[in-house]
């Protein structure tokens, strides 16, 4: 059927379309039956061109696409889950996949983003982060395990969302006198179940905080990379000089007597004493500048 087509469906330049047209080429399949060889020794590119389209054997080159790799697993139960074994069944089967995901693209976690949709519509979102980067199946599934053992709700769970903060892994050596973790997902492990002991937020390393308040700290991660935004000039401000305090947990009621509004003695439940020398007021009770804050716009101590 095609042989029979008229030249002028290739679309000829009119100068080609003259030659063919000595030649007597008047279809396709007249064009098809001469070489090709011999039609773009005379005729140049364009009539190999139009050879190669009547004969429809020319190379199409194919783009090579490579997909977006994707390291999200969702599912949708049919029977809803209300209790955490058969979740963790399904877990460990997803967490199987994208590892396999992760090593064909050499790849490792550095964080792992678990999602519980519940059946009255609510849902549980939890970002766990991996101390060292891995693709070990054990050591993440405990690490999701330990995550989900304090995790309670009103209704079933009707479907859940696994997904990988993937990174490219980093070979690192350590200084010949500094001293690391040996296995640091197993410290972030055990810190995880303390926070679950003592609560959220109660479980890391002092941070002392740019205040003239006592006790003014904070608690940070162990992990954390971020570098401390608190001034090195207001650290050593917060710092207190001069005579040493002696301080007392819980501390007790303590009535002061005033002389010419100065302290002459106190008294409390255990004992009472004068006081024989004063000076002062020392800006130690806190935020003195900042009114806002507890303890603030006060003189001293």
């Amino acid at each position: 059927m095609s042989g029979s087509l008229p030249l002028e469906v290739l679309q000829p330049a009119w100068q080609t379309a003259e030659v063919f047209a000595l030649w007597g080429v008047k279809t396709v399949g007249d064009l098809c039956k001469l070489p090709r060889a011999g039609v773009t020794e005379r005729l140049g590119r364009e009539g190999m061109l139009l050879w190669d389209l009547a004969t429809g054997g020319r190379d199409r080159l194919l783009k090579l696409v490579r997909p977006v790799p994707g390291y999200r697993v969702e599912e949708d139960f049919e029977h809803s889950i209300e209790c955490l074994e058969p979740l963790l069944f399904i877990l460990r089967r997803h967490l199987q996949s994208l590892c396999d995901r992760l090593g064909a693209t050499w790849r490792v976690a550095a964080a792992a983003v678990v999602e519980l949709h519940f059946e009255d519509g609510s849902r549980h979102l939890r970002e766990l982060r991996i101390a060292e980067p891995t693709r070990d199946v054990e050591l993440l599934f405990r690490v999701i395990h330990t995550a989900l053992e304090g995790v309670s709700a009103a209704a079933p769970i009707r479907g859940v969302v696994l997904e990988f903060r993937a990174v490219t892994p980093a070979g690192s050596q350590s200084l010949l006198f500094e001293r690391t973790l040996k296995d640091p997902n197993r410290f972030a492990e055990t810190l995880a179940h303390l926070e679950a002991v003592v609560g959220s937020g109660n479980v890391g390393r002092v941070r002392l905080l740019p205040s003239r308040r006592l006790d003014a700290f904070a608690v940070t991660g162990f992990f954390e990379n971020e570098k401390s935004t608190v001034p090195l000039r207001a650290l050593e401000e917060s710092t207190c000089s001069g005579l040493p305090l002696r301080r007392l947990r819980p501390a007790p009621v303590t009535q002061v007597f005033l002389v010419d509004r100065k302290p002459a003695a106190f008294r409390n439940a255990r004992y009472s004493q004068a006081v024989t020398a004063c000076d002062g007021p020392w800006l130690v009770s806190g935020d003195w500048w900042d009114v806002t804050q507890p303890g603030g716009a006060r003189s001293g101590s």
